[in-house]
């Protein structure tokens, strides 16, 4: 349980790294690219050595029937993933939602994933006016499911209604 508590402090220390780094970059009009993925999920993974560093073996999703491509694509995948990144074409928040379940879906990384993902879709919500969203215990199974939706059958809109009513839920905080 004592270990369970120290990664816990690390991964809330880290995320506000993290986020505090996102707020940086957005200042600096910075567009999302592998440079700045591969930073956050360093930060995020501080005291562990394999942050931002991309995995060298397959590796298998616990509760899914997806399969992560195999690790000699990922630089290929990801390199295409943010060259085609479709910014004019989709809207903010099926753009957030698009970058964060096609960055799971290719998995990069060892561990780390599912955080760098929500950091990287909440900072394409902030780069378009959105607030930032959490992803709370009570929607964690639809969470996963939309996901693996997307990741099996390409299906975006179910996960980016979920985004769009966690913006929703948000929007009504602030006021």
């Amino acid at each position: 349980m004592r270990g369970t508590r120290k990664k816990t402090e690390y991964h809330g220390a880290n995320q506000g790294k993290a986020f505090s780094y996102a707020k940086i970059a957005l200042k600096r009009r910075k567009e999302p690219d592998e440079l700045f993925v591969k930073a956050i999920h360093a930060i995020l993974m501080k005291n562990n050595p394999v942050g931002g560093i991309y995995r060298t073996n397959s590796v298998f999703i616990t509760g899914t029937r997806y399969e992560p491509p195999l690790p000699e694509i990922l630089p290929y995948q990801l390199r295409a993933f943010f060259e085609e990144l479709p910014y004019k074409i989709m809207p903010p928040i099926y753009l957030a939602a698009y970058t964060h379940a096609e960055f799971v879906k290719i998995h990069p990384f060892l561990d780390g994933n599912g955080r760098t993902s929500r950091m990287i879709m909440n900072y394409q919500l902030m780069r378009n006016g959105f607030f930032p969203i959490s992803i709370e215990q009570e929607v964690r199974l639809s969470y996963f499911k939309h996901l693996e939706c997307y990741a099996l059958y390409g299906e975006l809109e179910p996960f980016a209604d979920m985004v769009a009513d966690l913006e929703e839920k948000r929007l009504r905080e602030q006021l």
